[in-house]
């Protein structure tokens, strides 16, 4: 219990320091047993991606579900990216 409150304590501590809301935000990871339940214990919306750790046939072992599952974060882009794509790493245009 003392380690679910923790990771409470953490995301709550994080929205409010970027002023967003659990409801408005999603925990996107790619282990079923840290990122996706801290991310529903924080009652946030969850992905789980499949390019890390987990893989599709984990997600069976576990008693919750991610509200979505995705085989990158490339499926979260509105527009693919192509090779003459150069991201800034500063978030800036």
């Amino acid at each position: 219990l003392g380690d679910v409150y923790k990771r409470q304590m953490m995301f709550r501590s994080a929205l409010n320091h970027l002023g967003a809301h659990s409801m408005q935000t999603a925990m996107i990871g790619d282990r079923m047993d840290t990122d996706i339940v801290a991310g529903m214990e924080a009652g946030m919306h969850t992905i789980l991606v499949l390019s890390g750790l987990s893989s599709r046939a984990d997600v069976a072992d576990f008693p919750f579900r991610p509200n979505r599952i995705i085989d990158g974060v490339f499926e979260l882009l509105d527009e693919p990216l192509n090779g003459d794509d150069e991201i800034d790493p500063r978030g800036s245009a």
